[in-house]
């Protein structure tokens, strides 16, 4: 019991540094901020964090991992209610819309060019890219086998979406709210761009 109750104290804590290093990281340029500044920012010594994260790009390096993170675990969850096909892509664009949305200042970070921080960066980011486009790959084989999809690239698909979603949350999410963005980025992937020949007689 007292090692469970560790464990999830652990965790929060954990949590609490990411959370308060994502708000300073969003908020200052990577070479600026200082293990001072989220120190103050999370309200935990220097101790406290140095223990959690050895230097201050494995804090950065586990803001951009705790992001991609809290999407994989939506993207699951709404792959183990086996939905049917087209509701569960609705119900997985809204999930990655609004954790972009939700955690713009995370995925930034990766945006910003510290070249010390690249190859790092890119195997943290691409095993977990590798897993949300593994989620997204499984439902439109699944579509395309049951009739509902028309069968596209296994590999391109999935990635194509992911960059419609967040090429959209990062023009339009500040003057759009998340839910309108997703229904139509879902109703763009479902539906298409050409009208049906009933819609234009």
């Amino acid at each position: 019991m007292r090692t469970s109750t560790e464990t999830a104290r652990q965790a929060a804590k954990r949590g609490q540094i990411v959370g308060a290093a994502s708000r300073v990281f969003a908020a200052r340029p990577y070479h600026v901020v200082c293990m001072d500044d989220v120190a103050g920012a999370a309200r935990v010594g220097k101790g406290t964090l140095y223990r959690y994260f050895p230097s201050k790009e494995d804090l950065y390096l586990g803001v951009v991992a705790e992001a991609f993170d809290l999407l994989i675990r939506r993207l699951e969850r709404v792959e183990a209610e086996d939905l049917p096909a087209a509701v569960a892509l609705s119900r997985m664009i809204q999930a990655i819309v609004e954790t972009f949305a939700r955690h713009l200042a995370f995925f930034r970070l990766m945006q910003q060019g510290e070249a010390r921080l690249f190859l790092r960066k890119k195997q943290v980011v691409r095993a977990r890219r590798d897993r949300i486009a593994g989620g997204l790959a499984r439902l439109l084989d699944r579509g395309a086998q049951t009739g509902v999809f028309r069968k596209v690239d296994r590999d391109l698909g999935p990635s194509m979406l992911i960059g419609l979603v967040w090429g959209t949350v990062v023009n339009h999410a500040d003057d759009t709210p998340a839910e309108v963005l997703a229904q139509r980025v879902a109703d763009l992937c479902l539906h298409g761009i050409l009208q049906s020949a009933t819609e234009s007689a």
